[in-house]
């Protein structure tokens, strides 16, 4: 079994042969995630407007860190997502632009559907997307066996490890799938959704927070 790079590789090489112009994207620095703790993919709905045919999403985010609207919220979510997330205050983590770089080189992020939407999506047109290449989402995703995916806009049943799983909800109503033991994947917002920035950021941090506790809990009555 190869690194995720390799792996990668074989995934789109077969994806591209039912869409050639879908676009790359996963872990943005292979060996960073790999040593990453916890281990975060962010799950996306489609490529943006990009006419460069050679265009990825993992080299954009290595040399140019990513659009301000989505990919500023994105960094904060890691933070969010580690241990202690919810207690950190705003004044230190609302300005990323020193630190998105590195925040997002640890992480995985892809595109639902890979080929090229414009900035509204069409909901029929993404759910076609994700049936017509469940297997394909199917083989991304199990590269990467996140402990936290956090699914940005979409549903969790469009992944296909998530299918036949009962929804669990936290306190506060974010759904939550466990898809393997300590690993979970989150219903979130996107990351451009229209609410402040520190509203995104404490939602995601205290559901996380009390996602694990509740593993926790599980793990220690022996479930």
């Amino acid at each position: 079994m190869g690194g995720i790079a390799s792996l990668e590789e074989a995934c789109f090489a077969k994806w591209q042969e039912r869409r050639p112009l879908a676009v790359p994207d996963g872990a943005v620095h292979p060996a960073t995630y790999e040593a990453s703790d916890p281990k975060l993919l962010f799950i996306l709905k489609e490529v943006n407007d990009i006419h460069d045919p050679n265009w990825d999403l993992r080299e954009f985010l290595r040399k140019d860190c990513g659009r301000r609207q989505t990919w500023n919220n994105v960094a904060r979510w890691v933070t969010a997502l580690s241990l202690g997330g919810a207690n950190r205050r705003w004044d230190q983590i609302r300005d990323v632009e020193n630190v998105r770089r590195c925040r997002l080189r640890g992480i995985a992020a892809m595109n639902v559907k890979k080929t090229t939407g414009s900035g509204s999506s069409d909901w029929n047109e993404l759910a076609k997307f994700a049936s017509e290449d469940a297997c394909h989402l199917k083989e991304q995703f199990g590269i990467y066996e996140p402990d936290i995916a956090v699914l940005c806009g979409v549903p969790l049943d469009w992944i296909p490890q998530f299918k036949g799983i009962d929804p669990q909800h936290t306190r506060r109503g974010i759904e939550f799938r466990e898809y393997k033991k300590a690993k979970f994947g989150i219903r979130f917002w996107h990351p451009q959704a229209r609410y402040p920035a520190q509203f995104l950021y404490y939602s995601l941090a205290d559901a996380a927070t009390e996602i694990r506790e509740q593993s926790r809990i599980s793990a220690t009555n022996g479930n």
